[in-house]
């Protein structure tokens, strides 16, 4: 990895506080290590650079410094540079699957230059790292994604980037959470996987990695080098039984339940009846709301390139 320019993609609407002091400690201890730095703050810029196959000439590896949704959003213009997390959103789940925690640790690891690849998958026409799922879940995200993106007098605007979005931590879940809970009537939805039998439940979630978030941990043996997905569905039904199941998936017991399927597969189908209130078969992926059934899922076997402690 001869090239030393680090271009920084930073979001400044991830997490709850102000991250710009981590970027810069970042941006400090690369130029010590006699690496140059380019950091874009802005929507536009970010959009152009990683789209240009010119500017990026020269570059060493691409830093995503903001939350999963932000990795997310580089992936899904620039898989042909290694990718490195600078953890500043709500859960930071790819920084933690990639061990990118530290600030020190990964300015050293950018300067050694090793690299690993890792498996993604492709969720219609989207690339995705860690899981996606259909069911309350993406519904809670798609109303807090809805909020996140409206209009509001306390939102936070940075004069780098001009389009308005409210920060957000794990507490601005607890709303759409408990809005969900007293109205979602847990619409049923069948799991597709290679040559297993159709599965149908009110919740499916299919994973690349282990991580999820707020502590839940439903498919813990899920891996990104070996060529295959980690699926799950959920049959049960009503805010108890949902409860019940969160609580399984905290204590890491999910698979012991008489209502929980789980498997493993290539390619990957997930649809959902037509029913008539707002939100039936939403789904997200990477903790970003992404529309409705049906999904189409596949893997894609080292698919990315990742920079390595």
């Amino acid at each position: 990895m001869p090239a030393n320019r680090v271009i920084i993609i930073a979001n400044p609407y991830s997490g709850s506080i102000d991250n710009r002091p981590r970027v810069d400690e970042l941006v400090d201890l690369l130029h010590e290590r006699n690496l140059t730095t380019q950091v874009l703050w802005d929507h536009d810029e970010r959009h152009a650079q990683l789209t240009d196959p010119t500017t990026l000439d020269g570059c060493r590896c691409i830093v995503a410094a903001g939350g999963d949704g932000t990795v997310s959003d580089v992936v899904n213009l620039r898989l042909d540079l290694p990718l490195a997390t600078l953890p500043l959103g709500t859960e930071n789940l790819y920084a933690k699957a990639l061990n990118h925690a530290s600030v020190p640790i990964l300015a050293d690891a950018i300067a050694a230059g090793n690299t690993r690849h890792i498996d993604l998958m492709t969720v219609n026409d989207r690339w995705v790292g860690l899981m996606t799922s259909v069911g309350f879940d993406a519904e809670v995200t798609r109303r807090r994604d809805t909020w996140r993106a409206n209009s509001a007098p306390h939102q936070h605007v940075d004069p780098r980037h001009h389009r308005p979005l409210r920060r957000g931590g794990r507490l601005s879940f607890m709303p759409f959470i408990a809005q969900c809970l007293a109205a979602y009537d847990f619409p049923l939805i069948t799991l597709h996987a290679d040559d297993h039998p159709p599965v149908t439940g009110t919740f499916a979630l299919v994973s690349n990695l282990p991580q999820y978030g707020l502590g839940f941990n439903p498919n813990p043996h899920a891996r990104a080098d070996d060529g295959e997905l980690d699926w799950l569905v959920f049959t049960g039904a009503g805010p108890i039984s949902l409860l019940s199941f969160m609580y399984s998936g905290q204590r890491g017991r999910l698979q012991q339940r008489r209502d929980v399927i789980c498997g493993t597969g290539k390619q990957i189908h997930i649809e959902s009846a037509p029913e008539n209130f707002p939100g039936a078969g939403a789904a997200q992926a990477d903790g970003d709301a992404i529309g409705f059934t049906p999904l189409k899922i596949s893997v894609q076997p080292s698919a990315l390139e990742v920079i390595t402690p």
